[in-house]
């Protein structure tokens, strides 16, 4: 087995473990006491729903050279491909935080987005287009939910390249107060992040539910890809670098870093579910440093089972040096047949 076979294996077979397969539709009212249906496995949902409206930090760009051909991966839109005058940046210190109102009332924080703009891509679509990532907290009156977020946007062509239209898919890692018994999974379609006389604005409307029940995945699963090459970028010393299973850190030092271009894991699973999977990511990592190889491995998951039923969504994991070299999350967002309505 290759070396990326392995940390693939070791990756998939932790992290799988806790994802749950809900299906059906349910009516329930606004409220955690969701009605009940039989789906190939038990799970209950109750529509959950609210406004981010809330201020911020433009952070900072730290430009990398890309070539033209170069591929970056995208969540749920096609990957991004570089023309002969595109630009790179890597997105760091981006925080907003504000209020939120609906189905829930409170407040939320979304510290340290870290991402990559590409200028100028290839194709009729041709604004600056991107991704971002972290996580959100979300607290009301009654309990928080703290969810991995993964954003695609499209920029204004001019630089600081606000505004910027997103869309963005929130799966919940942990839950307190009322929510508590609960998972939440939801959806920002059209957000809006803007710039207007050095303040920053944030504005999206997510739509989900909270739900119980479901099965747990165990796979094996086996992986293979071609190594991407690295595209050279440097950090300052404050830049905070986004985590999933650990902390956030700073980079702590002025230290040259990377993004490296779009690459695939081809491989298959075996165990709950079995089938064929592409894995479309990008890696950030620090170089040099006392956090030197740390950084993030995010992607698009696209499978397909030996029934020809087939889910994507994001790929969120902690990059580092030491084991386990990769940790994360990986959700659903879209599928089709078994996966039409499930996660």
């Amino acid at each position: 087995m290759s070396r990326f076979s392995l940390l693939l294996f070791l990756t998939l077979f932790m992290g799988l473990t806790a994802l749950t397969v809900e299906t059906g539709n349910s009516d329930a009212a606004h409220e955690p006491i969701p009605g009940s249906y039989t789906p190939d496995a038990t799970c209950v949902f109750t529509p959950l729903s609210f406004n981010l409206a809330g201020t911020g930090t433009a952070g900072a760009m730290r430009p990398f050279t890309v070539s033209e051909g170069d591929t970056f991966a995208q969540f749920i839109a096609p990957p991004i491909t570089a023309t002969a005058s595109s630009m790179g940046f890597v997105l760091v210190n981006n925080d907003f935080d504000g209020a939120v109102s609906g189905d829930v009332t409170g407040t939320f924080a979304l510290a340290n987005l870290n991402g990559l703009l590409i200028t100028n891509p290839e194709g009729i679509f041709t604004p600056p287009r991107g991704i971002e990532l972290n996580d959100i907290v979300i607290i009301g009156a009654s309990g928080t939910i703290t969810a991995v977020m993964a954003v695609d946007f499209a920029a204004s062509p001019v630089p600081p390249y606000y505004p910027r239209t997103f869309n963005a898919y929130l799966h919940s890692t942990s839950t307190s107060g009322s929510y508590a018994p609960y998972r939440y999974e939801g959806a920002i379609i059209g957000g809006i992040m803007s710039s207007s006389g050095g303040s920053m604005t944030i504005n999206g409307s997510v739509f989900g539910r909270l739900y119980t029940g479901g099965g747990a995945l165990n796979e094996i699963v086996l992986a293979t890809r071609n190594v991407p090459p690295n595209r050279p970028t440097s950090f300052e010393a404050a830049d905070r670098i986004a985590q999933f299973r650990r902390p956030d850190f700073a980079v702590g030092q002025i230290a040259p870093g990377h993004i490296s271009t779009r690459s695939t894991f081809t491989g298959t699973t075996l165990g709950t579910l079995n089938g064929g999977f592409l894995l479309d990511h990008n890696a950030l990592a620090v170089d040099a440093g006392a956090n030197s190889g740390k950084g993030w491995l995010a992607g698009e998951f696209n499978f397909i089972d030996t029934s020809g039923d087939f889910l994507t969504g994001p790929w969120l994991t902690d990059l580092s040096s030491t084991a386990p070299n990769l940790s994360g999350y990986l959700f659903q967002v879209l599928g089709t047949g078994v996966y039409s309505d499930s996660l």
